[in-house]
Formats: C-alpha cells, sequence, structure tokens
C-alpha cells in the first residue's frame, strides 16, 4: 500500500511533465497511465482506473493505429478491468477484439497469441461456458505444437487443458486420450519421478474416479503423491491435492475412517503452506465437513462449513460457484437436522 502511494504520487507528477513537455497524446502518456490504471486496480478502485485505461487506449489507437499489438494490449487491459468487476460481456468483446487484431498481424498460430487465449477461456470458464472453450483450447494446442524450438512443459500444459474441458463437457475418452499424450511426453522428457509426469496422473485418475473406476484410480493418487512427497517434501502444497482428491476418493467409496486423517492432512499443509484463507483450504475444509454429514456427525460439519463460507466469501466473492455451493451443502446439513429457521437465515447469504 505504501509503495502505492509513493508510485501514485510520482506516476501523477511524470504525467503533468510529460503532458506539458510531448503534448497530451503522446505515446509516452499511455504507459504512464497504464501504470495509474494499474496502481487503481491493486487498490480495487476501479472506477478511476476505467478512465485512465480509456484514454490510454485512445491515445495508443490515435497515435499508433488499431492493428498495432499495444492496442491490442490496451483492449486486453480493458477486458481484464471489466471482468474483475463482473462485466463479462464487455470483458468478452474487448478480448475478441484484440485475439482479432493479434491473428491478424501474426497468424493464428503465433505464440504471441496465447495469454489472450487463455484469458478468454478463463472468462467462460468463471461464466460456466465450458462450450464455449474447446475451440480456444485447440487453438493454443495447435500453437504448442508449431512453436519453434516446441517446449515440453507448454506442450503438455495445452494438452492438460484440452483434457480438461472435455472432462467438464463428459467427453470423457476424448478427455482420457489427450491426458494419456501428455503422461506420454513427460514420461519421455522427464520421466516417471518427475512432477509433471505426477500431475498427469493426478490428472487421470481424476477422470477414472468421475467414471466409477476407483481401482484404477486410487494406485495413481497414491503415486502422484509419492512423487510430490519425494520431490517437495511431505509439507508441500502440492502434496495436498492428492491427499485431497485421495481422500474424496475413499469418500465416495464409504471408506470414511480412510478419507478422515488425508483432508485434516491436506488442510493442515495448505495452511501452513498458503495460509488459512486460502481458497484451497477452504475447499478441504468444505470436503470434510461433507465427510461429517455423510456419517451423521453434523455438529463437527456447521462450523466447518461455515468457516468455508467465510473464506470463499474473503477470496473469490459471494458469485463463485464454490460460495454457493457450499450454501447448498450448508442448507442440506439444516434441512436434514430440522433447522428450517437457519436455512432462511443462509439464503440471505445469496443475496
Amino acid at each position: 500500500q505504501g509503495n502505492d502511494v509513493d508510485a501514485e504520487i510520482l506516476s501523477k507528477r511524470a504525467l503533468e511533465i510529460y503532458e506539458k513537455s510531448l503534448g497530451k497524446d503522446h505515446p509516452s502518456i499511455a504507459g504512464i497511465l497504464h501504470n495509474l490504471v494499474d496502481i487503481c486496480v491493486r487498490q480495487r478502485r476501479y472506477d478511476e482506473a476505467m478512465p485512465l485505461c480509456l484514454r490510454a487506449m485512445e491515445i495508443d489507437e490515435k497515435t499508433l493505429g488499431e492493428n498495432h499489438p499495444d492496442f491490442a494490449k490496451d483492449l486486453i487491459n480493458l477486458a481484464k478491468l471489466y471482468q474483475i468487476q463482473g462485466k463479462y460481456p464487455e470483458a468478452e468483446t474487448n478480448y475478441a477484439r484484440s485475439l482479432k487484431i493479434l491473428e491478424r498481424l501474426f497468424g493464428r498460430d503465433h505464440i504471441y497469441l496465447t495469454g489472450t487465449l487463455k484469458n478468454l477461456v478463463n472468462l467462460y470458464i468463471g461464466q460456466g461456458k465450458f462450450n464455449e472453450t474447446e475451440a480456444l483450447y485447440k487453438q493454443l494446442l495447435d500453437i504448442r505444437v508449431k512453436a519453434p524450438g516446441e517446449n515440453s512443459l507448454d506442450l503438455i500444459e495445452a494438452l492438460n487443458d484440452l483434457a480438461n474441458s472435455y472432462r467438464t463437457l463428459g467427453r470423457h475418452d476424448d478427455a482420457e486420450a489427450y491426458y494419456k499424450r501428455a503422461m506420454e511426453i513427460a514420461e519421455k522428457a522427464f520421466g516417471e519421478d518427475h512432477p509433471n509426469y505426477a500431475t498427469g496422473l493426478n490428472n487421470l485418475a481424476e477422470l477414472y474416479q468421475d467414471l466409477g473406476k476407483y481401482a484404477e484410480a486410487e494406485p495413481m493418487y497414491k503415486r502422484s503423491q509419492e512423487v510430490m512427497e519425494k520431490t517437495y517434501g511431505k509439507d508441500h502444497s502440492y502434496v495436498a491435492g492428492p491427499l485431497n482428491n485421495l481422500a474424496e476418493l475413499y469418500r465416495a467409496q464409504g471408506r470414511y475412517d480412510e478419507a478422515e486423517p488425508l483432508y485434516k492432512r491436506a488442510i493442515e499443509i495448505d495452511e501452513k503452506f498458503l495460509g488459512k484463507d486460502h481458497p484451497y483450504v477452504g475447499g478441504y475444509l468444505n470436503n470434510l465437513a461433507e465427510l461429517y454429514q455423510a456419517q451423521s456427525r453434523y455438529d463437527e460439519a456447521e462450523p466447518l462449513y461455515w468457516r468455508a463460507l467465510e473464506i470463499v466469501q474473503k477470496t473469490v466473492g459471494r458469485d463463485h460457484p464454490h460460495f454457493k455451493m457450499v450454501v447448498e451443502n450448508l442448507t442440506r446439513l439444516y434441512m436434514k437436522t430440522g433447522k428450517e429457521d437457519e436455512v432462511e437465515k443462509l439464503k440471505g447469504q445469496l443475496h
């Protein structure tokens, strides 16, 4: 906060000097305006950021033209500002316009497009528009395959992203094929004891769990956990994920006594590694609460749900699907225990 205050004072002073010496429409002015936008966004002063962002874009359009990479970057910045404020249609319009400019300048397969494509994918995912992501993921994959000096890590990421998209859409055979392809590349490039291969195991295990193939999923989760522990140590956040996933597998099978210590260990690890208010911690708390609810341990489940709600609200907001999911889980608990009055209070959390 203190550094931002100093930076804002200096940037405003620089803006005054540049405007007097170079004129209000000089390209250098746009750069200073972008710095001020960044400061305002960090402080959530979005109403102040918007006119600064628009002015920078107008300067670049006037001096550089709309078919310039810097103008495309201005559109991306504007889209991000809209996205932060939940103005998704406006964000989509500006991301799409930026993408068209970059495709026109560099072609559809240029590495320069990856950032905008990922931004647009994340926008769609945040709105639950999963059908819109497939074409973008395929374009990202084509870029990675054709990129000079193909980077195995980038290619693995692109394959996993496309597989995740197919998994979300219920296209399990396509998802499995791309997960396996990513794993083959990871094994060839890094070996079976590398975290990237372990991530592949975890991804494929999650797919198999979705399909009820628990016997296939379990050893994959365990192997993924083993590799992560060997690479990063037993108390690293990368270990918490496989632990939680294995616990979820056990819960789905009714193996509650085996699931509980895994959930608790995942929570303990990420509380120490990421902080007690991290979204991952909120997710694990919700999962442990679900375990307790399945065992009719309602008094133990309730405070975990409330803590998960607080974390999710603080970190990603009430409009996020995870917030609504926890509310629904807690509502189910209150209905089971005859606490209808608490349900009414809970409904207020959604408004």
